[in-house]
């Protein structure tokens, strides 16, 4: 099942190896097929659009929520801080594992 293997964060082609070795550093290659996770400069760009999607739609809807409730600004702003400092790191991984995986299935189906 390729969704599995993408939310645990596995390699499109063999769903066996991880993407990450760290929260903010990706494998270049997978330990076990030895797909090129990298493959041109600035590849990842689109994952920047990823991110974008996943933080509003995420974190949007407490903002708007708060908001909503009467929430004094100050609080709905240092609310919204924290939730993106915290899922930053999740965010970060998952925005790169769904565009490696779109591009794996759409773009250059193997």
């Amino acid at each position: 099942m390729k969704i599995l293997s993408l939310l645990k964060r596995r390699c499109p082609r063999c769903s066996e190896g991880a993407l990450f070795r760290s929260w903010f550093q990706m494998n270049d290659i997978c330990p076990k097929c030895k797909m090129n996770f990298e493959r041109e400069e600035g590849y990842y760009t689109g994952a920047m659009f990823i991110n974008w999607f996943l933080a509003i739609f995420i974190i949007g809807p407490v903002w708007i929520g708060m908001i909503f409730a009467g929430y004094p600004f100050g609080l709905i702003l240092g609310t919204t801080v924290l939730l993106l400092i915290l899922s930053i790191p999740v965010f970060f991984q998952y925005s790169r594992v769904i565009w490696l995986y779109i591009d794996f299935f759409v773009f250059h189906p193997e």
